[in-house]
């Protein structure tokens, strides 16, 4: 981690890097009354393999990370 990072990382809850090769996907509606705000990212060439983040709401706390992606797991253990 470069010192920009480390610097923006003291300043930040989380930091949380997703690959370019996913895509946002935004499905936010007026007047939830959902204490959990969902964000997810698709991968653009397989709808299947996703990664999803739960934050709450009303505090910003990361409450859930999960990373359906086999391929992207196989990846990083190869590292």
């Amino acid at each position: 981690m470069n010192q920009k990072d480390k610097e923006r990382k003291e300043q930040v809850a989380h930091i949380i890097n997703i690959p370019d090769d996913y895509r946002l996907v935004v499905d936010d509606q007026e007047g939830v009354d959902d204490p959990y705000h969902l964000l997810w990212w698709e991968h653009k060439a397989d709808e299947e393999r996703t990664i999803q983040i739960t934050l709450n709401r009303h505090t910003g706390s990361l409450v859930d990370l999960r990373i359906e992606d086999e391929k992207l797991f196989r990846a990083v253990r190869k590292r």
